[in-house]
């Protein structure tokens, strides 16, 4: 049996355990990713995570968030199931080029309407370093392979890119003021 076949049954059979018995106050249900890049599954880096993606419909909402929106479920439980839950982040290197500028653009808007400031690219790129630093070397990404450095690459620049976007968002409005 192979690893996917063997991490589809964990996953089939912890949540056919968790709907065959009392949900008693449980309301979330979070699961570790599996995300599959270029043919490999992740286990480190940014993707040794547990998000929540099931929840009861009652009382349930999300977040307005423009990227990664998120589910909020109602006061209660959240268990973690086994298994994974396959994730299949882009399509392609030209796609997850493509989503890193996108989100970046988009975090940099979003800081900025919430009063957050950039006032040195030196920040963005520390920022950004920091960013390989914690996913590369902390979670070990570097476990993963040349995907897990390719990973701990693309999450470095799309960093810098949020904090770059959000420093020439201040530089703007710092001219737009002078000129007031």
């Amino acid at each position: 049996m192979t690893i996917r076949q063997q991490l589809f049954q964990n996953t089939q059979s912890s949540l056919a355990d968790l709907l065959s018995r009392e949900r008693g106050n449980v309301t979330g249900v979070q699961m570790p990713w599996g995300v599959t890049l270029y043919g490999q599954r992740l286990d480190y880096g940014h993707s040794a995570r547990s998000v929540l993606r099931m929840a009861w419909r009652e009382g349930t909402r999300f977040t307005d968030a423009e990227v990664h929106e998120a589910i909020v479920p109602p006061p209660g439980e959240t268990i973690t199931l086994k298994g994974r839950l396959l994730h299949f982040t882009h399509r392609d290197y030209g796609h997850a080029m493509h989503k890193n500028a996108e989100y970046a653009w988009l975090g940099s808007q979003k800081y900025f309407r919430k009063g957050k400031r950039c006032h040195s690219l030196v920040s963005a790129l520390l920022r950004s370093i920091w960013t390989f630093i914690l996913i590369y070397m902390l979670r070990g990404g570097f476990l993963d392979g040349s995907v897990g450095f390719l990973t701990a690459v693309n999450y470095t620049q799309n960093n810098f890119n949020k904090y770059a976007g959000l420093w020439t968002l201040t530089r703007m409005e710092k001219l737009k003021n002078r000129q007031s």
